[in-house]
């Protein structure tokens, strides 16, 4: 049950539904309809916000200030491989959601 938590946490969402959307955006785009352009911006605006709030995340981990490389080990993998690096913190990462 602890695996399927780690899939549901809101922002890692938003990152999967960037992704999507970015896909279907390519080949709508490539097949010659121009929604395709704007799907293309929203996952790029939607990914850019997964990727913020991700930032803001992993900076504010409070469990993970106490061992400062593997703080520094995810905030340089969150910076340098954006959106990705953020969902694969949100699926490594063992705390509870609570909205």
């Amino acid at each position: 049950m602890k695996q399927k938590r780690r899939f549901i946490h809101p922002n890692f969402i938003i990152g999967l539904i960037s992704y999507l959307s970015l896909l279907v955006g390519v080949i709508l785009f490539a097949n010659g309809s121009e929604t395709g352009k704007a799907i293309i911006i929203g996952a790029i605006l939607l990914g850019g916000l997964h990727w913020l709030v991700s930032v803001f995340n992993v900076s504010r981990d409070g469990l993970m200030k106490k061992d400062q490389g593997l703080w520094y080990f995810w905030f340089a993998t969150v910076l340098i491989i954006p959106p990705l690096g953020g969902m694969i913190y949100y699926m490594v990462n063992d705390k509870r959601v609570t909205m």
